[in-house]
């Protein structure tokens, strides 16, 4: 009798982790560019969708959580990348050494990214992240709150240059 009983709670468990594996990769999808477009689908509520430009040998995984969705642009087999965090809760959990201003924009807005190096061991990282909290300009909607938070990680400056230079193209699609 004690035997059915663990064998009953292993398989409960073992449900429990297959159905969070499920949901979790229900959240993960691979979007492709559309003529080196990306299209980040509407964060709900209303909000608008989102679009970034990057070159063809880009591709862009999107992850989330029950109330954010985070976008990776990236190059197959590359260590380099761009996130986008949609969502009202994002924060700096990147760096917080020595950090610089970096003048830069997002579509047609002046903002300043964080920027920062650091060596891991024998790499050396290069970052910039940058939360815009009114984004979305429309007031008295569903979705009024809602933040972007940019981060962009390379291995030189001018690989995060280029990156930088994608998010430039980042824009509400209305």
């Amino acid at each position: 009798m004690k035997k059915k009983y663990i064998l009953i709670g292993l398989l409960a468990i073992i449900v429990i982790i297959g159905l969070s594996f499920l949901l979790h990769f229900q959240r993960t999808k691979v979007i492709l560019s559309r003529n080196g477009n990306f299209v980040l689908d509407s964060w709900g509520n209303g909000a608008p969708s989102l679009t970034i430009t990057a070159p063809a040998e880009y591709i862009m995984i999107k992850t989330g959580g029950i109330d954010f969705d985070v976008y990776y642009l990236t190059k197959l087999k590359s260590e380099s990348y761009v996130g986008i965090y949609l969502g009202h809760n994002p924060d700096y959990p990147s760096f917080e050494g020595n950090i610089s201003k970096v003048p830069g924009r997002i579509g047609n807005r002046t903002i300043v990214w964080r920027g920062w190096t650091e060596n891991i061991g024998n790499q050396t990282i290069t970052g910039r992240e940058t939360i815009i909290p009114d984004f979305f300009p429309d007031k008295d909607t569903d979705y009024e709150g809602l933040l972007i938070h940019i981060f962009v990680e390379g291995h030189t400056k001018e690989e995060v240059d280029m990156l930088q230079s994608y998010c430039e193209s980042i824009r509400i699609n209305y």
